[in-house]
C-alpha cells in the first residue's frame, strides 16, 4: 500500500463544484475527494500538498470514490505518481513518491490487561489521531472480557501513566513498556489520555498472569 500521509474524506460531486471550483469530467465520479489533513514531514506535504484540495486523478486515472482511491494506492508504493487537484478553482499537478505502507507498519507492541498498545509509527499516527502530537502511544485494540474493558479503558493515544505515586510522561513504545512492565496484579494504573478537549484518566487494575505487561516483536522475540 502506497502511503503518502494525506488524509482524505469524501463530499458530494456538486459540493467540491460549487464551494471549491472543481471540474469534472464525464462520466462524474460517484463522490469527490478532499484532502482534509495532511501529517507533518510526510511525502504528500514535501510535495506541495494542501488542505481543501480537491483529488481529480492519480496516475490519469478518476477515483470514483474513497474506496477506489484506496485501490489506487495499492500500486504506487516507492514510485513517483502524478497527481491532479484542483485548489479553489484552480488545476493543479503534483508528483509525489508514495513511501510503502507495509514498511512503516510498527515493529513491536505491548499487551497488557487486554490492551494492545502501539507506538506512533506513521501508519498507526494517521489511522487514530491525526490532530495530535505524534509523541505518544495508542491503545488500539481492546479485548472483550478483560481488565481494560472492565474498568472502562478505550481506543485513543496515551501520553502519561501514575504508578505507585509516580508520574510518567510516555512519548514512545519504550517509555510505556519500562513503566509498566513490573506491575504487579491488583496494582492500580491511572492512564492518561489525550483527547481533542482537554484528556482524560482512567484507572485500570489487572488480576490474572495471562494479563500481565508483554512485549511483542512482530519479526522476532525480545
Amino acid at each position: 500500500m502506497g502511503w503518502t500521509g494525506l488524509l482524505v474524506n469524501e463530499i458530494n460531486v456538486d459540493r467540491a463544484k460549487e464551494d471549491f471550483g472543481a471540474k469534472f469530467s464525464f462520466p462524474l465520479p460517484r463522490k469527490a475527494l478532499i484532502i482534509t489533513g495532511i501529517l507533518q514531514e510526510s511525502p504528500g506535504e514535501k510535495s506541495g500538498f494542501k488542505k481543501g484540495d480537491i483529488i481529480l486523478s492519480v496516475d490519469n486515472s478518476v477515483p470514483v470514490d474513497g474506496a477506489d482511491f484506496s485501490v489506487k494506492m495499492r500500486s504506487i508504493a516507492e514510485k513517483i505518481t502524478d497527481f491532479l487537484v484542483c485548489r479553489l478553482g484552480q488545476e493543479i499537478h503534483l508528483k509525489v513518491k508514495a513511501l510503502d505502507g507495509g514498511i512503516l507498519r510498527p515493529e513491536s507492541y505491548v499487551t497488557f490487561a487486554g490492551m494492545v498498545i502501539q507506538p506512533s509509527t506513521p501508519t498507526v499516527y494517521e489511522w487514530y489521531y491525526s490532530w495530535i502530537t505524534p509523541d505518544c502511544v495508542y491503545i488500539t485494540d481492546i479485548l472483550e472480557g478483560t481488565s481494560a474493558q472492565t474498568w472502562g479503558a478505550r481506543r485513543g493515544a496515551v501520553t502519561g501513566l501514575v504508578i505507585k505515586l509516580t508520574y510518567y510522561r510516555i512519548r514512545s513504545l519504550q517509555d510505556f513498556w519500562n513503566a509498566i512492565k513490573d506491575v504487579k496484579p491488583g496494582q492500580p494504573v491511572e492512564i492518561f489520555y489525550l483527547t481533542d478537549n482537554w484528556g482524560s484518566i482512567v484507572k485500570v487494575v489487572y488480576y490474572s498472569d495471562h494479563e500481565a505487561p508483554e512485549w511483542h516483536d512482530v519479526s522476532s522475540k525480545k
